[in-house]
């Protein structure tokens, strides 16, 4: 694995599924972020779908950009459904902002709250509406 393509950390308090080149443009929000003032609908509808995708291990890839497609392996998909599944439902789910990131790719930034955990989601379109980054670190 080329880790100066890919940035991989999963435990239980960090897991980042994100090419490198655009985890190294995206700033986290502070752990109980303010409400952004507008949110896509359809962006965040989204969001929670991958996030329960990702805790299920149910990954559809045709919603993947080919880099994420090649990334998010099936024992990657494993090691993190084992993460986050036990975590359960989000309580809370609020959308904080978003940028543009490289040019043609926007990162929407959501904070999830669990019965026990939280965290910020990071969640990275390109150009065509292809998720191109994930990430979901625990809040402190």
């Amino acid at each position: 694995m080329n880790f100066r393509d890919a940035i991989f950390m999963i435990a239980a308090a960090f897991c980042v599924v994100l090419p490198s080149e655009v985890l190294a443009q995206t700033k986290l929000a502070s752990p109980a972020p303010a409400p952004a003032p507008s949110a896509d609908p359809a962006i965040t509808a989204r969001a929670k779908e991958w996030l329960h995708r990702i805790q299920t291990g149910d990954i559809d890839r045709t919603q993947l950009d080919s880099k994420m497609d090649s990334l998010l392996t099936p024992t990657m998909t494993k090691q993190i459904s084992s993460t986050f599944g036990p975590w359960g439902d989000p309580v809370a789910f609020t959308y904080v902002g978003k940028q543009t990131i490289l040019g043609d790719n926007t990162a929407y930034v959501f904070h999830v709250v669990f019965k026990a955990n939280a965290c910020n989601e990071i969640f990275v379109l390109d150009k065509d509406g292809k998720i191109s980054g994930l990430q979901l670190p625990a809040a402190p």
